[in-house]
């Protein structure tokens, strides 16, 4: 509990007599070590022991103001305690030289009774506010108290992170201002830390974690650090080192003895031993946690019952799981503050429980408990009217809960598909998550966006799933626009909305000043909404600020509205009005458990989808499995599994899309990522150097989304004044030449002989070099150099290159390019495995090309595998010969594709040694 945070409380004076008496018996009490012994009693968790010692020390010692103020303190926050939650807190209890205080104290301490007792205070805390602010005290410790309070309540309360992400920064912001609040700097940071964790967002909870431990904390802000950093690297999945923390934290604990951060260690200890399947530790921890102190003992029954849960469900003991979550969802409704995130957690896994047995008005009835938690119909019974109301959908924000409502729906489809009423239930709740969805990234921080992605993917499945069935039974093409925006939206957004806010490039019309604007005012608006602010003249003004700033948007810069928030019902129209303008079909694919969609847009137009049966995977991993290694020209066997599987993907894949116009730009979705379009070939081939490969008759280029494809066409691509080229012509230190880079760069000198050419060769190649390189020169650069990535980790996508200091290897990494402002409108990495490595649900593959889409360049020309040295600089010459005649990057490849093929042999023209590099642009 926030004790430190109570220090505006003052104590009612004492007569001189008592100050007499006190002041003789001072002589002969060890003060300090008597606050020391009650402090341990509070930190044991025995409040009614430390209430007892507090009163003592009150009574009989002769106390300094600020040991006086410290134990009142201390007391009334143990009598609330003492209370468990259980119990309602009423004024009567509190001490009478509490209630005496001034206005602004007496509303905090009101506003600290309410919280503890699950009711709301953002009315009283917001009272307090206006009244600091009125009399000239923002600077005071009332007010950084009122916004961390503040927070506190819109975490504990409402659920709502956005909004305490936003006071504690501000209080966090103050601590950094006032050296006398800097104390409080690590507990703030433990609060931001689980709100990032709430959001699923772990590099931004880490990063608080580890800078809170830099200020080296002591007792419970040092416990709960240790433990969200355990916490982290187990979600991380670097079990060894999570591990490694939670015993360190554990260690700590067990000196001090605060046995409230040992309950939530166990916790997490428990979680993480069942998470990796050690079930005997498992068990130790819980046994650790049942065996916790009297005031423990309920949230230890309702941990056990929660955690016992989780282990049932996920061993797959359906019914074992249920009644462990219904004797924890029993304790939370008798608990006034139940932790939040647990009490949905164990709605939600009922609901999914129920839908799986096929009890489906169970499972509505829990999910209607997780949606309107937060509402004002908290314990009513289950009503649809209720659910899609306004008042509902505005107060939860929840799109876990609504998702698994509209798979409840879309399952009763399923097994009756004569009942159209379910089908169109689901595809009216996942409108409504959509429309959560948009409204959400617009009206608050950016950190919304990153929440959502972490979820949407499996909305936008259910969505999908929806609007194809409805597509199929009515041929309306309502459900093809709402088809193409789930796609959209199930990747690339958090590339695309970098590309808007980091690279001055797209849209540089519009100053930095008028975007940190809208920034500004998202974090306002998400501090306020839904509170008992809502309605206030601040808010009245901020809305009114929103929507002035929103119509200067829409009227200054049009372009930069419509490509942030305007989303049409005639998006699919315009895309595919577009893909006709440049004679072309664009496709969307996504790809679920159960089924590969297609979505295309030009010419015929088409919305169809095959299953990912096992023919499917098994054709993409022979595929796969032959592009990424040297052809043996003896291996009749491997040739002939190749030709069968490319034809069966171009059936499965291609044909559904009916005519292809003259070039083809792929959406790609999960591990058709990894996958050359171009190899497909319409029927089975006999020879590698005659096969009717799909790049014979058309284009193929690719893009991470539509939206981001359309910003590529701001960009002035024609430009080769300047030609920046990198390359490894010998062996230096630990990086070994690339002798086929020295002809690449050759060939570039040649072709472009009237450009200013600036070449980077072995040991000039050196990381500061290469990001000076990158945001100052060339229009072009070509990067011949060595990379590597790592499915395991997206973080490891990296060039490798020179440290500054000698010979000594070092490396770019694709996270560290992604910021950067790249003036180069076409990058050439002819380094190995640069557009390949691990799809991130919701946003894609995670490369080094989508780092440099990130940075802002529009044509990345990158490679799916390791690539033979020689034949890559064929390609090369042949796409740059191309480039200097003024056709595009894309054109430029699929001809050098073409023209390799013509004079190749038959083992030269296996796909392994010329469609190993991809185009993503114009």
């Amino acid at each position: 509990m926030r004790w430190l945070s109570m220090l505006w409380m003052l104590t009612a004076c004492r007569s001189a007599d008592e100050k007499v008496q006190k002041k003789e018996m001072a002589s002969v009490i060890d003060i300090p070590a008597f606050i020391k012994a009650a402090d341990h009693k509070r930190n044991a968790g025995e409040f009614a022991s430390a209430v007892q010692h507090y009163d003592s020390l009150l009574a009989a010692a002769s106390l300094t103001k600020e040991q006086e103020i410290y134990l009142v303190i201390n007391r009334e926050m143990c009598r609330l305690l003492t209370t468990d939650t259980l119990t309602t807190v009423s004024q009567d209890q509190l001490s009478d030289s509490v209630l005496a205080q001034q206005t602004v104290s007496g509303k905090l301490l009101k506003s600290v009774v309410d919280i503890r007792n699950g009711r709301s205070a953002l009315k009283t805390l917001h009272e307090a506010s206006a009244t600091l602010r009125r009399t000239g005290f923002e600077a005071s410790f009332e007010y950084f108290v009122v916004l961390e309070h503040l927070g506190w309540c819109h975490q504990m309360v409402h659920g709502e992170t956005d909004s305490s992400y936003f006071y504690y920064k501000k209080a966090l912001d103050m601590a950094g201002d006032f050296e006398v609040l800097s104390p409080f700097i690590p507990r703030l940071l433990v609060q931001l830390s689980e709100v990032a964790i709430t959001n699923r967002d772990m590099v931004a909870a880490l990063g608080y974690t580890e800078q809170g431990l830099r200020y080296q904390p002591a007792n419970r802000d040092l416990h709960e650090l240790l433990t969200l950093k355990a916490t982290l690297l187990r979600r991380l999945e670097k079990f060894d080192s999570a591990n490694y923390y939670y015993q360190l934290a554990d260690e700590k604990i067990q000196l001090s003895g605060d046995t409230s951060s040992l309950a939530k260690l166990l916790r997490e200890r428990a979680l993480h031993e069942m998470i990796v399947n050690n079930d005997s530790l498992f068990r130790f921890q819980m046994m650790r946690l049942e065996s916790l102190p009297t005031h423990f003992a309920n949230n230890a029954s309702v941990s056990t019952d929660r955690l016992y849960g989780f282990y049932h469900f996920l061993r797959g003991d359906a019914q074992a799981s249920i009644d462990a979550y219904e004797r924890a969802v029993a304790h939370f409704s008798k608990q006034k503050l139940p932790d939040i995130v647990q009490t949905t957690e164990a709605y939600w896994v009922l609901a999914y429980l129920y839908r799986q047995i096929g009890e489906y008005e169970k499972a509505e009835k829990n999910i209607f408990a997780a949606i309107v938690y937060f509402s004002p119909y908290k314990n009513t019974p289950f009503s649809w009217e209720v659910l899609v109301s306004p008042e509902v959908a505005n107060w939860s924000y929840n799109f876990v809960n609504y998702q698994q409502l509209a798979e409840i729906e879309l399952q009763r489809f399923r097994d009756d598909p004569g009942d159209r009423q379910n089908l169109n239930r689901s595809f009216e709740i996942y409108q409504l998550i959509d429309s959560l969805m948009f409204r959400q990234i617009r009206a608050v921080e950016e950190d919304a966006l990153l929440m959502f992605l972490r979820i949407g993917r499996m909305v936008y499945s259910g969505a999908i799933e929806a609007s194809f069935h409805l597509h199929q039974l009515t041929q309306d093409t309502a459900y093809l626009n709402r088809a193409h925006l789930y796609m959209e939206r199930s990747k690339g957004l958090i590339t695309y909305q970098d590309l808007l806010a980091r690279n001055n490039e797209y849209f540089s019309e519009v100053p930095e000043e008028f975007r940190a604007k809208e920034l500004q005012l998202k974090a306002q608006i998400a501090a306020m909404k839904r509170s008992y602010a809502y309605d206030s003249r601040e808010m009245t003004m901020l809305l009114r600020k929103a929507d002035d700033y929103y119509a200067d948007m829409q009227d200054k810069y049009p372009d930069y509205y419509k490509a942030k928030y305007q989303i049409n019902s005639d998006s699919y129209a315009h895309y595919a009005g577009m893909a006709d303008a440049r004679e072309a079909t664009f496709v969307q694919y996504f790809v679920d458990d159960d089924y590969v969609y297609s979505l295309s847009y030009g010419g015929e137009g088409r919305f169809e989808r095959v299953e990912m049966d096992t023919s499917v995977t098994t054709a993409l991993k022979v595929v796969g499995t032959q592009l990424s290694k040297l052809p043996n020209r003896q291996d009749v066997e491997a040739k002939k599994a190749f030709m069968e599987s490319s034809a069966q993907l171009y059936d499965k894949l291609i044909r559904p899309l009916g005519k292809i116009q003259k070039s083809l730009l792929v959406i790609p979705d999960g591990v058709l990522a990894y996958l050359p379009f171009e190899v497909l070939t319409k029927e089975v081939a006999v020879s590698f150097r005659d096969a009717p490969y799909l790049i014979r008759t058309c284009e193929v280029n690719y893009a991470p989304s539509l939206q981001i494809y359309s910003l590529s066409q701001h960009m002035q691509t024609s430009r080769t004044d300047e030609v920046v080229a990198y390359s490894f012509t010998k062996s230096l230190g630990e990086l070994y030449a690339l002798p086929g880079t020295k002809k690449e760069v050759a060939l570039l000198d040649k072709i472009f002989s009237e450009s200013d050419i600036l070449l980077r060769t072995n040991e000039e190649i050196t990381r500061q070099r290469l990001v000076d390189d990158l945001v100052s020169a060339g229009d072009i650069m070509h990067l011949g150099l060595h990379a590597s990535s790592s499915l395991a980790d997206k973080l490891e996508n990296k060039i490798a290159c020179y440290s500054s200091s000698g010979l000594v290897q070092d490396a770019l990494y694709g996270y560290e390019i992604a910021p950067l402002s790249i003036r180069a409108h076409t990058v050439v990495l002819t380094a190995c495995q640069s557009a390949f490595g691990p799809v991130v649900e919701g946003e894609g593959t995670y490369s080094l090309a989508r780092a440099f889409k990130q940075a802002g360049v529009s044509n990345v020309v990158a490679s799916l595998w390791n690539l033979s040295d020689g034949t890559t600089s064929t390609l090369v010459g042949s796409f740059y010969n191309a480039l200097s005649q003024g056709k595009s990057a894309s054109t430029s490849l699929s001809l050098a594709k073409r023209q390799y093929l013509k004079e190749a042999d038959e083992l030269m023209a296996h796909p392994h040694f010329w469609s190993g590099l991809v185009c993503q642009g114009q």
